[in-house]
């Protein structure tokens, strides 16, 4: 569950508890996070928000003192993360392993564990371990706060266990947050193009009109934009044209056109802030090239929302913020501005 904190959420960084007797002496972890992605967790009402730092790989320096196999443990919350069946080993950066994942008994409801072994050499050895999890909360149901650290636990198992070394990523005090989001929905128009070098007439597909649907829980920011990309290729220009916050006639919004190589973008003010069910439409003008256009490949039509968090305000990562021309079936020619067919 990615979302735009807005800087609201405090850092929350991983602690370390050591048992082996050598580094605890110094107070060294032998375990190091070498990858991770901060996440914003929300409760349930959408209304509070604490971070949690989750680790993608580790590094681990193999104990001179350890026997030469250890156990991996990785205790997660279920309604946070999933795991995959294998996780990936390197060892001194040369032999790439994978190893089996084994899932141990839910000790509560909500919690999990997974655990593989891993073998150094006769001599230190440094690791490096890409631990399998992956977010699960996701829009719309992304309110599963609060939720249990992730710990990551490696033990000597020649050592009967006796030596180990675990890092405990705990989530940060929860910040009050006004959790906000907004839809799109797209009124489509279409313009002739010519494909390759036959004959055939494909049509190019753009949004004459979008909606802007709020869906809370709380309003939206007022500088917040939307913003509309086209293919210059397929259309000589574009502007916004008028616009209604429900059946009002607001007239046209504050804009701004620009060209980036084979893309206008026009950039519109929503200039309000959009309480939940309240719905803006912006409406377009386009002109089509006088001569129809011959083309291989397109930049698909894509419509955002861009705004900047302020004040506590978080932005609900929902994916219907971004609109994409459909194809002829209907659906999504892509999920993010790219090339695609026509």
């Amino acid at each position: 569950m990615a979302v735009d904190a807005g800087g609201q959420a405090a850092e929350a960084r991983p602690s370390s508890v050591i048992s082996t007797p050598d580094q605890a002496s110094s107070g060294a972890s032998p375990i190091r996070v070498l990858s991770s992605i901060s996440e914003s967790v929300l409760d349930a009402a959408l209304t509070s928000a604490s971070s949690i730092e989750l680790p993608g790989i580790v590094g681990f320096s193999w104990p001179a003192t350890w026997g030469r196999r250890a156990l991996v443990t990785v205790g997660f919350d279920t309604a946070l993360l999933s795991l995959g069946k294998y996780t990936q080993v390197v060892q001194d950066a040369t032999r790439v392993e994978l190893q089996p994942v084994a899932v141990s008994q839910v000790a509560r409801a909500g919690s999990a564990s997974i655990s593989f072994q891993v073998a150094g050499r006769d001599r230190d050895v440094a690791l490096t371990i890409a631990l399998p999890l992956r977010t699960v909360a996701a829009y719309p149901n992304e309110g599963v706060g609060p939720v249990s650290p992730v710990t990551v636990t490696i033990a000597d198992r020649d050592a009967l266990d006796a030596n180990s070394a675990q890092l405990i990523f705990a989530p940060s005090q929860p910040q009050a947050i006004k959790a906000w989001a907004l839809e799109l929905y797209g009124i489509w128009d279409e313009v002739d193009a010519t494909v390759g070098g036959s004959t055939r007439v494909q049509h190019y597909r753009h949004p004459r009109a979008i909606e802007i649907v709020s869906v809370g829980p709380a309003p939206s920011p007022a500088d917040t934009q939307l913003k509309l990309s086209v293919d210059s290729r397929a259309l000589h220009s574009l502007k916004s044209s008028g616009s209604l916050l429900e059946d009002r006639d607001l007239g046209t919004r504050p804009f701004s056109t620009s060209s980036r190589g084979d893309t206008i973008d026009v950039l519109v003010s929503i200039g309000r802030s959009l309480k939940v069910g309240e719905s803006m439409t912006i409406e377009f003008d386009s002109q089509a090239h006088s001569v129809r256009p011959r083309l291989n490949a397109v930049r698909n039509a894509t419509a955002t929302i861009i705004a900047t968090d302020a004040g506590g305000a978080l932005r609900r990562a929902n994916p219907g913020s971004t609109l994409v021309s459909p194809t002829s079936s209907g659906t999504p020619a892509v999920v993010r501005e790219a090339l695609g067919n026509i």
